[in-house]
Order: structure tokens, then sequence, then C-alpha cells
């Protein structure tokens, strides 16, 4: 896992590059995957370095925020993501 700082480097620099490529359809996809793999990072390492009791919460957490700010299809997709996440760690039914 990365720390925040390079993180955050490395997203600036992907978006450095993504608009100098602009015109190229496999920059866009290569990039959205980056991003889909860092983000799934993130939620991984934090999964980590919580309690086993506090890994339900915290997906609960994530779907409420789903809920209120994506719409219904990225919702359902995200909520997916969510409960293979939760599967690998044995918290969901």
């Amino acid at each position: 896992m990365m720390n925040p700082i390079s993180d955050v480097l490395v997203g600036w620099i992907s978006a450095g590059l993504q608009a100098v490529h602009w015109f190229n359809p496999l920059i866009w996809i290569a990039f959205y995957r980056m991003r889909v793999d860092r983000e799934i990072a993130c939620d991984q390492g934090v999964l980590d370095r919580v309690p086993e009791s506090k890994v339900k919460a915290y997906g609960e957490t994530i779907l409420v925020l789903l809920q209120r700010f994506a719409n219904g299809i990225t919702c359902l997709r995200w909520r997916g993501w969510l409960a293979t996440r939760l599967k690998w760690k044995g918290e969901y039914r």
C-alpha cells in the first residue's frame, strides 16, 4: 500500500499523462483500471488495520455514502464490489 503522499503524486502524474494523451482510448482504459486498483488497495489497507468487529461497519459506511452521492447503477456496481471485498474478509452473508 502506498503512503498518502505518493498516492497523491501518482494521481497527479497520471492525470497529467492522461491530459497529454487525451486522444488515446487505451490510456483512458488503463488509467481507469489503475484508479480502481488504487481504490481497492486503499480499502484493503483500511480493512487490514481495523479490528474484525469494525469491518462490516466500514462496508456499511461506504454503502451509505454511495447511496447518498452516486446514481443507482454506480451504487449497484460498487455494492457488488464491496460484497466481494467483504467475502474475502469473511464478513458478508
